[in-house]
C-alpha cells in the first residue's frame, strides 16, 4: 500500500511540474518570442502572469534561463539536470530550444492561461 501511495504522489508531483513547464513556456514564447533562454525578469514576469507562487523561481530560473544564471540563483548541477530533464520527456511535447508546448489549463496553484473558460 506504501509504494502505492509513494508512486501515486511521485505521479501527481511529475505532472503538475510538466503542467507548469507547458504554461510557462506558452506564456514566455507568446509574450517574448521563441527562444532556447530568456531572460530573469521574463521568467519572473511570467510566474507573476501566471499566478505563481515564488517558490517555483528557482524552477522557472533553472528551465528557462542560461545555466549561468540557474547557478547564481543558487541551483546546483543535480537539480538543473532534473529541472532540465523534464523537458526531454516525450509525453511534456517541449524541446528546449523551441520552448513550445501541448495542452493548456488551468495550473497548479497559477492562474488561467487560456483556452475558453470563465
Amino acid at each position: 500500500m506504501e509504494i502505492t501511495m509513494r508512486r501515486l504522489q511521485k505521479y501527481f508531483a511529475k505532472r503538475k511540474i510538466k503542467k507548469f513547464i507547458i504554461l510557462m513556456s506558452r506564456t514566455l514564447a507568446k509574450d517574448y518570442g521563441r527562444s532556447s533562454e530568456y531572460t530573469e525578469g521574463q521568467v519572473k514576469t511570467a510566474l507573476k502572469k501566471l499566478g505563481y507562487a515564488k517558490e517555483f523561481e528557482e524552477i522557472a530560473i533553472t528551465i528557462f534561463c542560461n545555466e549561468e544564471m540557474a547557478k547564481a540563483f543558487g541551483v546546483d548541477e543535480a537539480l538543473i539536470r532534473k529541472y532540465r530533464g523534464y523537458l526531454l520527456e516525450p509525453d511534456t511535447n517541449i524541446s528546449y530550444g523551441g520552448h513550445s508546448g501541448g495542452s493548456g489549463g488551468d495550473g497548479f496553484g497559477g492562474g488561467d492561461a487560456g483556452g475558453g473558460g470563465d
